[in-house]
């Protein structure tokens, strides 16, 4: 719509009201949008190479092992996060040095040639929380001709592992102290993963430790935005070279923006309701129309609530502040508008 046939709208309807509400209609659209190209992108079904932007780890040589995950599955019924896990076994650097931390910032999976990875003729297996979860044999892999090029793979690439929420930590909330749970603060609910990686050669003389290259986090679930917070080095009985990896998950902005519009929604038919009864206290008219409206409230605000997407049964932020401050509100402006309409036609009789 052009801003020449808004103004014809304008004047000719002589509504500004009508007006006012199809500019803020219009730019609501066009926000929608924004948010839309800023997190998810213009071209999304834009092909990219799944390595694009890893970033090596730094002091790694020899034969190695570097891995790609995803998250699969988000269960907060059950407080567990499913990750599929994608490795690859890496040769020696090419160069003789030494990688610094971000300098090494692979554009591509071909740019991972430089360690020799997907060309590695190491049988390795892989470890995570002291488990074997994964085995790689190189002589079952099968290798693939293509344009003066080998590719090698295997029948089974990928693994899939199960993990908890990790709730000890060295500092907590005062929310926590108060036992109040994660998802008390819904929207804002963060919750915490830990786990410990490891590598080892299969070889007959005996299992040595291997040095992981990379951790690659390539993806994402509906819903949730997953990071790895930290990767540590760490050593254990059996294990010189193992990680400890923190992983942290929180809502997406769209998930955040969408339960605050509700929110705010809730709290605008509450104050239009308050306003309403304070008005006919105020022996101000009111339409017989606007009696109406506080059943209409009273039915709304609960399914507001449960619109929320993935919205736990109670949360602090949004019932003790959000929907039990609107519902007494609502209900307290109801009793006063039809006492004062009840007192009114009395008077009249």
């Amino acid at each position: 719509m052009s801003p020449l046939c808004l103004t014809k709208l304008h004047t000719r309807s002589g509504h500004p009201r009508l007006f006012a509400c199809t500019m803020a209609t219009i730019l609501l659209a066009a926000f929608s949008a924004g948010i839309f190209a800023w997190d998810v992108g213009l071209s999304f079904e834009r092909l990219i190479p799944v390595m694009s932007g890893i970033e090596l780890f730094v002091n790694q040589s020899g034969p190695g092992v570097g891995l790609a995950l995803i998250p699969v599955n988000i269960d907060l019924s059950s407080s567990t996060l499913t990750l599929n896990w994608w490795t690859t076994g890496c040769g020696r650097l090419l160069r003789d040095r030494r990688l610094i931390p971000g300098s090494e910032k692979a554009k591509s999976a071909l740019e991972l040639s430089e360690l020799g990875c997907g060309l590695s003729q190491t049988s390795y297996s892989v470890w995570v929380d002291s488990a074997e979860q994964y085995s790689r044999n190189a002589s079952d892999e099968l290798i693939l001709q293509r344009d003066n090029h080998q590719i090698r793979f295997a029948p089974m690439e990928t693994f899939n592992t199960l993990h908890s929420f990790t709730w000890i930590s060295d500092d907590q909330t005062l929310a926590s102290r108060r036992q109040h749970s994660a998802s008390a603060w819904y929207p804002y609910d963060v919750y915490t993963i830990s786990t410990i990686i490891e590598a080892f050669d299969n070889i007959q003389s005996g299992p040595s430790s291997l040095p992981i290259y990379f951790l690659h986090l390539y993806g994402g679930h509906t819903g949730y935005k997953t990071r790895i917070d930290s990767v540590e080095a760490v050593a254990n009985l059996h294990d010189d070279r193992a990680v400890y990896v923190t992983f942290s998950i929180r809502r997406c902005f769209g998930v955040k923006l969408f339960a605050i519009t509700l929110f705010l929604t809730s709290y605008l038919l509450s104050c239009i309701m308050v306003y309403i009864a304070v008005c006919a206290h105020c022996d101000r008219s009111v339409p017989d129309t606007a009696l109406f409206l506080p059943l209409a409230n009273i039915l709304l605000i609960p399914q507001l609530r449960a619109a929320m997407p993935d919205a736990p049964d109670f949360g602090v932020f949004m019932d003790l502040f959000g929907y039990y401050v609107n519902m007494v509100a609502v209900c307290m402006a109801t009793l006063l508008t039809f006492s004062h309409n009840h007192r009114s036609s009395r008077e009249e009789v």
